[in-house]
C-alpha cells in the first residue's frame, strides 16, 4: 500500500510540475527544433553502492568522475579511469556534495564544485599520485547574493576554456547563471573580473568545443524523470543571455544525465546519475558512462 501511495505521490508531484512549466518560454524543455539522438558507441558501469556520480573531465588518456556519498559517511571521491578500467581512488578529505570537474591545464589545477556556492582547487599530482588529496585553493566563495541574480547560490557546475573558468548553479524555477572568471597568473580566480551570463533551466553542466573556426557551448540539462537533453549553441564572448539564443541542435538523452565532456575525436562523455542507489526505485536502465558519436551529430545544420 505504501509503495502505491509513493508511486501516486511521485506522478502527482511531476505532473503538477509539468503543469506549471508548460510553455515556459525559452525553457530547456520547450524544443522548437527537431529532436533527435545522438549515436551510442559504447558505454561502462562502476560499482556505487552509496555513492553518487556527479562530474566528469579528460585529462589525456583518462577519465576523471566525481561522486559524493549520498549517506554523508565517506569522504567524496574521484575515480580515474583509463580503457575502462579503474586506475586510481583519491579521497577529496571532505563530505561536501561535490559536482562539475574541471582542469586548469596552464596551472594544473583540478577545480570542483564544492558547497554553499563554493569552489576547490586541487593540484594535479596530489590526485593522481595520493590516496587522499587536499585542496591548495580551498571553498572559493564564487556564487552569493550579490553576483547571482537567479535565486540559488548553490554551485552546481563547472568548466574552464581559454584560460576562463565558469561556474554556474542548479534552478528548477528560475534560469541559471553562468559566471565567467579570469583566472591570474598564480593560479586563482580573479574575483573582482567576472562577467554574468544568464543561462537556461534545469542546467547541470556546460562544456566549451572548438572545430576549426567555431566555438560551440554544449549545456546538459535533467530533471528527475524527465528525458535529459543537451543544447548546442554557437558561442561568442559577446553573448550575455544564453535563454535568447537559439540551439543549432538538440539531443534527447536518458533521465538524470549530468556533467558532459568531449574528447580529440569527437566523442561525448556523459555521465548519469541514476544507477546510484539513492534511485534503484526508478529502475531506469542508463549505463553509469555513456560515449556518443558527435561528429554523426549534424550539430552545425542549424537545426534543419
Amino acid at each position: 500500500m505504501f509503495k502505491l501511495l509513493n508511486r501516486y505521490f511521485r506522478f502527482f508531484r511531476l505532473s503538477i510540475y509539468s503543469l506549471f512549466t508548460k510553455g515556459t518560454r525559452n525553457s530547456a524543455y520547450n524544443i522548437s527544433k527537431k529532436e533527435s539522438a545522438l549515436l551510442k558507441l559504447d558505454s561502462f558501469n562502476i560499482v556505487l553502492n552509496t555513492f553518487v556520480l556527479q562530474g566528469i573531465c579528460l585529462i589525456d588518456d583518462y577519465v576523471f568522475i566525481t561522486a559524493y556519498d549520498d549517506k554523508r559517511e565517506q569522504n567524496s571521491k574521484i575515480m580515474i579511469f583509463k580503457d575502462k578500467n579503474l586506475c586510481h581512488e583519491t579521497d577529496l578529505n571532505t563530505k561536501s556534495h561535490v559536482g562539475g570537474i574541471c582542469f586548469d591545464n596552464i596551472h594544473n589545477i583540478i577545480w570542483i564544485t564544492d558547497s554553499r556556492g563554493t569552489i576547490s582547487g586541487y593540484e594535479y599530482e596530489d590526485i593522481i599520485k595520493n590516496d587522499k588529496a587536499y585542496p591548495k585553493y580551498k571553498k572559493i566563495k564564487v556564487i552569493n547574493e550579490h553576483i547571482n541574480i537567479y535565486g540559488n547560490n548553490a554551485t552546481a557546475f563547472i568548466t574552464y576554456f581559454n584560460n576562463k573558468l565558469y561556474v554556474g548553479n542548479y534552478h528548477k524555477r528560475k534560469y541559471s547563471a553562468i559566471i565567467e572568471y579570469n583566472i591570474q597568473d598564480n593560479g586563482l580566480i580573479d574575483l573582482d573580473s567576472y562577467r554574468v551570463i544568464k543561462g537556461l533551466d534545469f542546467v547541470q553542466g556546460i562544456f566549451f568545443y572548438e572545430d576549426g573556426d567555431n566555438t560551440y557551448l554544449l549545456a546538459s540539462s535533467s530533471f528527475i524523470l524527465k528525458k535529459s537533453l543537451i543544447k548546442i549553441f554557437n558561442y561568442n564572448d559577446k553573448i550575455t543571455d544564453l535563454s535568447k539564443e537559439v540551439a543549432i541542435a538538440s539531443y534527447k538523452m536518458g533521465p538524470m544525465l549530468e556533467q558532459i565532456a568531449i574528447d580529440k575525436n569527437k566523442i561525448l562523455y556523459a555521465v548519469f546519475e541514476s544507477n546510484a542507489l539513492k534511485f534503484k526505485k526508478y529502475r531506469l536502465k542508463n549505463n553509469d558512462i555513456e560515449l556518443y558519436d558527435l561528429a554523426k551529430g549534424n550539430y552545425n545544420d542549424k537545426g534543419k
